[in-house]
This record gives structure tokens, C-alpha cells and sequence, in this order.
């Protein structure tokens, strides 16, 4: 069940007086990259504008083609960005997780979003309004320039997938998957790392089928790359996993 809480302002000057969820929103805020580093009268007039939704495991945020509200910052859990084919068949985009933003693309024209977004996880994410904040950037350049360099990533993230997709085949897709998952370039022998989405949507987001991926784990366990249990990966050999890229 979604629950919208609206933050308020308790007096006329937001940055001395702003509501106990406005300033937990505040916090949330601070820890992205997109608004870190911020003045605090910047961050508070900002948080002061935005709202919290809480999702439950496996709700829609909002479909494809839905109305544009504004963008959203993940405090907490990790939702899917996907599009699905008139067939059912879903490609997922991108995961995102706390500190991550999505949905600034459609701020410019304000039209319609071009994905859906689900939560994987019971999740909270905070709606930051687009008509009150691009009036925040009018006054505030700074704020528009990192509004550009987000969706400047995200452009370079769908550019990587493209490529992922049409230049390799599953098993190099599934090894760069882990290697980017460990955030380093070779991960450790004997390093672990947790798949944050069922295997389902991992499958879909390497644009395999689940019964691929399941040969494939089969496949790397066998030959001595990597161990599983549950959704944890232990990576045996980096350099094994590292050849298939």
C-alpha cells in the first residue's frame, strides 16, 4: 500500500523551521550525490518542497507513460526501472538503490515517463515536485548543472547497456554484472557480493531468460569461478570471471 507523507513548512523562512519529516527528508537528501555538497539554506528550501512514498514489495511506483510529477530520490530499499513489451516481456534498465535519483529526464518537457518503476524491496522514495524545484534552479544555476551531469550518467548507464546487449553474449553480460557489482575493476578471490533483485529480474536485466542464467550459474559453479547461496555470489576466480569480458 503507497503512503504519501506531504512535508510542511512551520514557518515562513524554511531554512530555520521546517518540519520533522522535512528534515528527515533534508538528511536523505544530503547523502546523495546529486545534492551533497549543497548550503544548507539550498538543501532545506529544496527538502521543504518534496514529499516521502512508501512502497511495498513488488508496487508500482508509476507506469510507463504516466503523468510527469517530478523526479525521485531513494532513501531506502531498491526499486527497477523497466519497459515492457505489448507481449509482457520486460527489459529492466537500471536498479537503483538509497542515494540514487531517477526520472530527471522528462523535467525539461515535462512529458510523459518513458519507463515504469517498481520496488523490488519495501522501499521510500522522496518526489521532488518538478514545477517548484525548476523554480529553485531558475534562482540557483548550480542545482541545473547537476541536474545535467545526473542524467548525463544515467545517459552514459543506458549507452553501457546498449552495448552490454547487442556486443556480448550472456556470460561476459553476467561477469561484468558481478565486476561492476564489486566496485572494483578485479574484484578480491574469495570476495562476496549480493545480487540486490531476484535472479528473475537479474535475468531480464541482462536480456536472458531465467532458465540461461540458471545454466550459466550452474556452468560457473561447476567449472570452479564462483560459489552461490541464496543471492550471494562468492567470486573464486577473479581472472576466470574477468575472461569472459
Amino acid at each position: 500500500m503507497t503512503v504519501w507523507i506531504q512535508t510542511e513548512v512551520m514557518a515562513d523562512n524554511p531554512t530555520l523551521n521546517l518540519s520533522p519529516r522535512a528534515r528527515q527528508i533534508e538528511i536523505a537528501l544530503r547523502l546523495t550525490t546529486l545534492f551533497s555538497g549543497l548550503d544548507d539554506e539550498d538543501l532545506q528550501r529544496t527538502a521543504a518542497i518534496c514529499s516521502l512514498k512508501r512502497l511495498d514489495k513488488g508496487e508500482i511506483l508509476f507506469h510507463e507513460g504516466s503523468s510527469y510529477q517530478g523526479f525521485y530520490v531513494v532513501r531506502s530499499g531498491v526499486l527497477k526501472i523497466f519497459r515492457s513489451s505489448p507481449s509482457g516481456k520486460e527489459q529492466v534498465l537500471r536498479m537503483v538503490g538509497p542515494g540514487d535519483s531517477f526520472a530527471e529526464a522528462p523535467m525539461g518537457d515535462k512529458r510523459a515517463f518513458p519507463a515504469s518503476v517498481q520496488a523490488e524491496k519495501a522501499a521510500e522514495v522522496i518526489l521532488v515536485p518538478v514545477d517548484a524545484f525548476r523554480d529553485h534552479m531558475m534562482r540557483n544555476p548550480e542545482l541545473a548543472m547537476r541536474i545535467l551531469a545526473s542524467m548525463a550518467a544515467q545517459m552514459r548507464h543506458l549507452v553501457t547497456l546498449v552495448d552490454d546487449l547487442t556486443l556480448k553474449n550472456v556470460e561476459a553480460r553476467f561477469s561484468l554484472y558481478l565486476i561492476r557489482l564489486s566496485g572494483k575493476p578485479t574484484p578480491d578471490k574469495g570476495e562476496r557480493v549480493e545480487i540486490p533483485v531476484t535472479w528473475q529480474v537479474l535475468a531480464s536485466h541482462l536480456g536472458c531468460t531465467s532458465e540461461s542464467l540458471s545454466r550459466l550459474l550452474k556452468f560457473l559453479k561447476n567449472r570452479g569461478t564462483i560459489e552461490t547461496s541464496g543471492r550471494v555470489v562468492t567470486i573464486l576466480e577473479p581472472a576466470d570471471l574477468s575472461s569472459f569480458g
